[in-house]
């Protein structure tokens, strides 16, 4: 079933590719692996709090507002694939081995429907003409809504507490969540309105 969906939403676009977009794609992708991966660095721990700030959901969103939900799914599954296979890309240079056993888990699994959904719901605006700072706000709230909803069913199969949950993976994530999302949707507006 994966495979199917794969072929059908990258491997017969590329095979009728030519090689010359091939490898502007292929390029595109790593360099926004590459930025998601620098903007998961970008952190800020609170000693009582064992999820940190990131700039991780920002990430999202412009990589999917750039790519479109194919290639911006793309990066993400990438970046997730190369934290399995043990490499330092996720926050705090951490991999799948640190974080299989820790709150993040969730978060990171939540970035994968994140980026498809606000793909999606960016193509629809885009075929509307309805691209504007408060569809933007709308569509990336929804958007980040799934992380969040990962994100704290893990922590709550983690400690048995959703009450626990929603202190580590929500409450604190009120304010800044927000931010990010009015400076992310204010910045691809402007990247729409040209």
């Amino acid at each position: 079933m994966i495979k199917n969906i794969l072929r059908k939403m990258f491997i017969n676009e590329l095979l009728t590719s030519s090689k010359e977009n091939i490898l502007n794609k292929i390029t595109t992708i790593i360099f926004f692996n590459i930025i998601l991966i620098l903007f998961s660095q970008i952190k800020l721990y609170l000693p009582f709090l064992p999820v940190p700030f990131t700039l991780q959901t920002f990430a999202i969103l412009l990589i999917s507002a750039i790519l479109g939900y194919k290639y911006g799914t793309l990066v993400v599954v990438l970046y997730i694939i190369e934290g399995a296979l043990g490499l330092p890309v996720f926050a705090n240079f951490s991999n799948l081995s640190n974080v299989i056993g820790g709150y993040t888990l969730g978060y990171i699994i939540g970035f994968i429907p994140a980026t498809f959904i606000f793909g999606i719901l960016l193509n629809f605006l885009k075929k509307q003409n309805k691209i504007n700072f408060l569809n933007l706000i709308l569509v990336s709230f929804i958007s980040i809504s799934f992380i969040f909803f990962f994100g704290i069913l893990w922590i709550t199969y983690l400690t048995n507490n959703i009450n626990l949950a929603l202190a580590y993976g929500l409450y604190p994530f009120i304010i800044t969540e927000p931010i990010k999302i009015i400076i992310a949707s204010f910045v691809i507006s402007k990247l729409y309105s040209k």
